[in-house]
């Protein structure tokens, strides 16, 4: 039987398409799996809300005292026994005007 080579053509083509969308689909969605905890936090930041895994307490320097994260907190240089930071997660959201969650402390 002979072939009709456009229609082949066409299903290569189809064919070649569909799974390069495919692939950069399953590319993308890899991509908002990997940001989606920090998307999460910074949702509950912008809604005056701590973050699940914002445990620790560090002085920012802007901000002041604040919650972060465990791994953020044992990054940081201590003075005085108090994890402190030029910046944190919290400084666009005091910036906003928004308000922040401030944990218990003793210092200022």
């Amino acid at each position: 039987k002979p072939q009709n080579t456009a229609n082949t053509e066409y299903k290569k083509t189809t064919r070649h398409v569909r799974n390069a969308h495919y692939t950069q689909m399953n590319g993308w969605l890899f991509v908002i799996d990997l940001f989606r905890p920090s998307l999460v936090d910074e949702a509950e930041r912008m809604a005056g809300r701590v973050p699940r895994n914002e445990t620790e307490i560090i002085k920012c320097e802007r901000c002041g005292p604040v919650w972060a994260p465990p791994e953020v907190a044992a990054a940081l240089p201590v003075v005085k026994g108090i994890p402190r930071a030029l910046g944190c997660p919290w400084c666009h959201v005091r910036k906003a005007g928004k308000a922040i969650p401030r944990p218990l402390t003793s210092f200022g």
